[in-house]
């Protein structure tokens, strides 16, 4: 008897089994199982058993790929790489597949994309073949972003032995500043960590050294212990004396000032206000930071009574040149000054100018925040007026009303705030990237990968655009808040003035049974003008100030302010 062909051995015993109620394998079903979205059909009594991948499984792709990255068909080479990812995770080459899907995004200028499997790798741990390539990788990506806080909050186990140690140092700098940063966490729990990873840093890397230094500081700074005071102080001479050996030039001088702004905050909140002001006036005249150092320096002045350099200090605040800054203190301590010496009609007339410039602006603040009351309204409300500022474009009603005036300053100091230019440009960079892939080819997009990435950066954006506004929004409410705590400040002078006046009324009329007052514009004992006698140091040269500023007089001004007290 011939032997039946194989095939209708098989059709035979495939109506066998269903006769007896078991399911045949049909090709619907094998199309089921390759469909990842969907679970196998069940069935009755009958089973393959569990299935094992094949070593070898994605050989064939990872070779195509490679041709692919080796011929800079980057986009092409992601492709292949990408269904070794997903369909071969345990596949000799998935290690490999994932690395090289991250390079391929990487050149393809998908920063974030590549990010993403990067950090993927990097959460594996160290046992993964390509842990420290792609930790190398990351750093080098977080610098192109400038946002470190997408794959250092993976790191949650690590040994620093498993960092490469040319990155050693730079790592532990920033997952101390991470710690330091993360506001979800507690105080008692995020300190004591950061300390301890920016401790580590070593010496011999100032640039790393010198700003984990200045973090250490401010860490201790913030104990409000008078013991740590001091010891806040010497990480700030730490973080100064390092800077001067960072070979970056910008770099250098930013950590070296950031250092002696950070020992004058220290001695000035311990009342050591002679100290303050000597480092205060380190910083140099060309530096971002000068303005805010003569501003705190004005401060230290009026605690140490010496009422004429405060008052020069707030004249070179007001002068045109800073025109565009928003100190709203200045006038609480021009008004103070005034107040000390006895001179309340000045008070008087200071207090006035003061609450009838910064009322109007608390109620621009208000109305702001009404007319965006969500993150992404308030977003795309300062991103419409960034664009203008950046365009150099007049914006209707801001260069007339002086409280808009004062309102535009309040968003030129929002717009300053660190993390929130981080955002922004980190919004940008995504809006870069979507960019891109709709340049790409159309299969491309169409790919599984290429609408992954359009998911994921879609929804990073939208993430960091309310993320944006909320900090915007917090900037522009603490602004309010501290604007009214002002306001309050300055109707309490203008309530002690009032009384100082009476009091001082009442004294004149009980010694004497009457008192006298000068009018103002009235010359003392008849004379045109009165002598006054200034002495300078032997390298400055006496100028009185005529109504005009002349730039390198800035910082210099000294108010000749008469007491009026009689006591």
């Amino acid at each position: 008897m011939m032997a039946r062909p194989l095939w209708k051995r098989l059709a035979l015993l495939c109506g066998a089994l269903m006769g007896l109620g078991f399911a045949c394998p049909a090709q619907a079903q094998l199309d089921i199982f390759e469909n990842n979205n969907q679970e196998p059909p069940g069935r009755r009594g009958f089973t393959f058993g569990p299935i094992k991948l094949n070593k070898q499984a994605g050989s064939r792709e990872m070779a195509r790929g490679n041709t692919f990255y080796a011929d800079k068909n980057y986009a092409a080479a992601s492709l292949m790489f990408y269904r070794v990812v997903k369909d071969a995770a345990g596949s000799r080459y998935f290690q490999a597949a994932q690395f090289q899907l991250a390079l391929s995004l990487y050149r393809m200028g998908l920063f974030h994309a590549a990010l993403d499997y990067f950090t993927d790798i990097i959460r594996a741990g160290a046992n993964h073949r390509y842990f420290k390539r792609a930790l190398t990788y990351s750093i080098t990506v977080s610098r192109k972003l400038q946002n470190e806080s997408m794959f250092l909050g993976k790191l949650r186990s690590f040994n620093v032995s498993d960092f490469p140690n040319q990155y050693r140092d730079e790592l532990l700098y920033l997952l101390g500043k991470y710690y330091y940063l993360r506001e979800d966490l507690s105080i008692e729990k995020r300190l004591p960590l950061a300390q301890r990873l920016l401790n580590r840093v070593r010496s011999q890397k100032p640039e790393f050294y010198a700003r984990a230094q200045y973090i250490l500081g401010a860490i201790y700074d913030t104990s409000n212990r008078a013991e740590l005071a001091k010891k806040s102080a010497q990480a700030f001479k730490r973080a100064a004396r390092a800077a001067m050996r960072i070979q970056d030039k910008e770099m250098r001088q930013r950590v070296f000032e950031l250092g002696i702004m950070g020992i004058a905050r220290v001695l000035y909140s311990a009342k050591h206000f002679g100290g303050a002001t000597y480092w205060y006036q380190a910083i140099p005249r060309n530096s971002p930071r000068w303005l805010d150092a003569l501003f705190e320096m004005s401060w230290a002045f009026l605690r140490r009574g010496k009422y004429g350099e405060a008052l020069g200090i707030i004249h070179t605040l007001r002068s045109p040149y800073f025109k565009n800054e928003y100190y709203p203190e200045i006038g609480i301590i021009q008004a103070v000054s005034f107040f000390e010496r006895c001179r309340y009609t000045e008070v008087k007339k200071i207090v006035q100018d003061y609450l009838a410039q910064n009322r109007p602006l608390v109620a621009s603040l208000n109305s702001f925040l009404q007319r965006n009351p969500n993150d992404e309204k308030m977003y795309k409300a300062l991103k419409e007026l960034r664009n203008q500022q950046e365009e150099k474009t007049k914006v209707a009603g801001l260069e007339d009303d002086p409280s808009e005036q004062m309102f535009q300053r309040i968003l030129n100091l929002t717009f300053r705030d660190k993390p929130l230019q981080v955002l922004f440009s980190y919004i940008k960079e995504l809006e870069g990237e979507l960019a891109i892939i709709q340049q790409s080819s159309q299969a491309w997009q169409q790919s599984a990968i290429g609408l992954e990435m359009v998911k994921r950066l879609r929804e990073e954006r939208v993430k960091k655009i309310k993320e944006a506004g909320a900090r915007a929004r917090e900037r522009i409410l603490k602004a309010q808040t501290e604007l009214q705590g002002f306001i309050g400040q300055a109707l309490k002078i203008q309530y002690e003035t009032l009384g100082a006046q009476k009091e001082r009324i009442n004294k004149a009329a009980n010694e004497s049974g009457g008192f006298t007052m000068r009018v103002k514009g009235q010359k003392k004992d008849g004379r045109e003008s009165i002598d006054v006698s200034v002495s300078v140091a032997d390298d400055y040269t006496f100028w009185p100030f005529q109504n005009e500023y002349w730039i390198d007089e800035l910082g210099y001004y000294n108010y000749r302010i008469k007491g009026e007290c009689h006591r």
